[in-house]
């Protein structure tokens, strides 16, 4: 067995076989759905998380006294991203998709992106499986997706959907090995960085995360050429999104529609369709979402980061601490990745 599989699974066994107390203190049930938070899985530093699915049989062969596996075939969600992907063998993944249940049946090679609040639930037949979850927070894959949203593609439907949770029957996306020969490459240069450095050299991660999208995008477009597929889009809000994430801090309603040749009012309604926000809470929430990348990544002073997010200081002090019920500060010294 190859190295890299090894460390995958000793991670995955740390992190959850020996700390199923943990475990249980974060998940919650939701209508019968375990509902299991970031917190259950990323150390206070992480942006993406790599394991294991492992069976009981698998982890019976380090850890031979164990008697029970808990929650063993309950439906769950979680508020990030997962991609599961089939390194080895076969495995079946029931989506409870507005109250019907969805069965995909992914082989060897494939792989299937679930979007935040996916109810899921995984069987897995036969000990000899490998199946990897690549799993990633919100604000990674947005500053991800803002790359691709910068153009016009097909891609973007189903990004700008995700992103904002507007449409619940469209929480995953499954990606056959055929639609581009190139993915198994791609994620197993990340899958192999990943174990051998974890968070350590992150550039080097969002690289390979970027060249991965790379090939989602390409398997995505020849999926919609094989079916004869459109997914309606309106041709412009790719655009506006992409603009309103990169100039978050000087942005407004006005500036943005007279960039876009628009009515403002018409502008105000065309985000609410899409995001499901008005442009002021759209717009604030990517602000706070700069700021504590800003706050937990580099070492400028917290007055900075407030006006290079756009924010008067007074008013972010206040919104911040109904957030996170605690200051900026301790917010860094919690969570800083220097």
């Amino acid at each position: 067995m190859e190295s890299f599989i090894n460390k995958i699974y000793n991670i995955s066994i740390d992190r959850f076989l020996f700390n199923i107390p943990l475990l249980d203190y974060f998940a919650v049930q939701e209508d019968g759905i375990t509902v299991l938070p970031q917190e259950s899985f990323f150390d206070q530093d992480e942006e993406i998380f790599i394991n294991q699915h492992l069976s009981f049989f698998q982890v019976k062969q380090t850890i031979p006294n164990l008697t029970e596996v808990k929650n063993k075939g309950s439906f769950h969600k979680h508020d990030f991203y997962e991609m599961i992907y089939v390194y080895q063998g076969k495995v079946t993944n029931y989506i409870d998709s507005c109250q019907t249940v969805k069965e995909l049946n992914l082989k060897q090679g494939d792989l299937c992106l679930l979007t935040p609040n996916a109810a899921h639930q995984l069987q897995v037949e036969g000990d000899s499986n490998i199946i990897f979850n690549i799993l990633m927070k919100k604000t990674l894959f947005q500053r991800l997706a803002q790359e691709i949203l910068s153009h016009d593609n097909p891609f973007n439907h189903f990004l700008i959907n995700s992103l904002f949770e507007k449409n619940q029957e469209e929480s995953y996306l499954l990606f056959s090995k055929h639609l581009c020969n190139t993915i198994d490459q791609s994620v197993l240069q990340l899958i192999k960085e990943y174990a051998e450095t974890g968070n350590q050299y992150f550039l080097k991660l969002n690289g390979y995360l970027m060249i991965l999208f790379s090939d989602l995008l390409t398997a995505y477009q020849n999926y919609l050429d094989e079916n004869s597929i459109q997914q309606v889009c309106h041709p412009k809000i790719s655009e506006i999104l992409s603009y309103i994430i990169e100039n978050c801090s000087i942005a407004t309603l006005e500036k943005t529609a007279e960039q876009f040749h628009y009515n403002p009012q018409y502008l105000s309604r065309l985000l609410k369709q899409y995001t499901n926000q008005s442009f002021s809470n759209f717009r604030r929430q990517i602000r706070m979402e700069r700021a504590t990348y800003l706050l937990i990544h580099t070492d400028r002073p917290i007055q900075e980061i407030i006006d290079r997010s756009g924010f008067e200081t007074a008013y972010f002090f206040r919104i911040f601490h109904e957030k996170y019920h605690i200051s900026p500060l301790e917010y860094r010294k919690r969570f800083t990745v220097l």
